[in-house]
């Protein structure tokens, strides 16, 4: 049986996955971007989350705050999100972005029980935080809207 190898560049690890392990999981990479140009930043979490990736979308995410337009929202597309790591200390010091001073509205969409908990403990560590959390994309879009008319006109045009 063949194995796939992933190798983390942060820590030098090896982890093997046999093929039937990876077999029926949709395997999605991060991506961030713009949704609404200099004010909604758009991040798509992938199935399996790690320290690593949650540092590369660190480094992603925070130049695209320093040049937005405050205040600048952040959607969290978790709705395939399947593996993730529970230390909620871990996870916020990776997570710098949430104390960015540009941030507004940090809002996730995903069904997942747990990674409600965490999106809803994640910016309590850090008060002040705006954060609320859907089930769906369209729930997310909606709020913002609500929220923030300002953006509205970019969000329809999406």
């Amino acid at each position: 049986m063949a194995a796939t190898i992933i190798r983390s560049e942060k820590t030098g690890v090896h982890l093997h996955k046999h093929r039937s392990y990876l077999r029926g999981i949709r395997v999605v990479s991060l991506n961030v971007d713009w949704h609404v140009q200099d004010r909604v930043i758009y991040v798509r979490w992938p199935d399996v989350l790690t320290l690593d990736i949650a540092a590369e979308a660190n480094a992603k995410v925070m130049p695209l705050l320093d040049a937005g337009v405050p205040l600048v929202h952040m959607i969290h597309d978790a709705t395939v999100m399947k593996k993730y790591p529970v230390n909620v200390l871990k996870l916020k010091q990776a997570f710098v972005f949430l104390s960015h001073p540009s941030l507004g509205w940090s809002v996730t969409a995903t069904s997942d029980p747990m990674v409600v908990f965490l999106a809803t403990v994640l910016p309590q560590v850090d008060r002040g935080s705006r954060y609320k959390v859907f089930k769906t994309i369209p729930e997310v879009l909606k709020f913002l809207e609500e929220r923030d008319p300002s953006i509205r006109q970019g969000i329809i045009n999406t």
